[in-house]
């Protein structure tokens, strides 16, 4: 037995007190809701349920991989895409012609509609 098996593999073997190691894909795919994959991975981890496996290994690698990516999507596309909006919107000030300096924001002065 290879150490990566397949979808089909996984179906048909038997996880009873088995040691198992979810790599970074796996997790983003689970959690990822465009990623079609999600579904087999949902399919999996109630299989493995059903056997009575409820704790799962994960490394600090496979855990900061999951955490950056997490990082990227939730919070520095969002910003990316609020500071795009502003962009756009003409500057209160009389200095138009100076570039804007980037922005930091804490967390109480975003507008609602972005923090919900």
């Amino acid at each position: 037995m290879s150490f990566v098996m397949t979808y089909q593999e996984v179906l048909n073997e038997n996880f009873g007190q088995a040691s198992i190691y979810i790599d970074a894909c796996f997790i983003l795919s689970y959690m990822d809701s465009d990623d079609p994959r999600g579904d087999k991975v949902c399919e999996i981890l109630q299989k493995w349920d059903h056997e009575g496996i409820h704790k799962l290994g994960i490394s600090t690698h496979v855990f900061g991989e999951v955490l950056h990516n997490l990082f990227i999507q939730e919070v520095l596309l969002p910003l990316e895409t609020y500071h795009r909006s502003q962009s756009h919107r003409p500057l209160a000030s009389h200095h138009n012609h100076l570039p804007r300096r980037p922005v930091i924001y804490s967390r109480n002065r975003f507008p609602e509609p972005f923090l919900k």
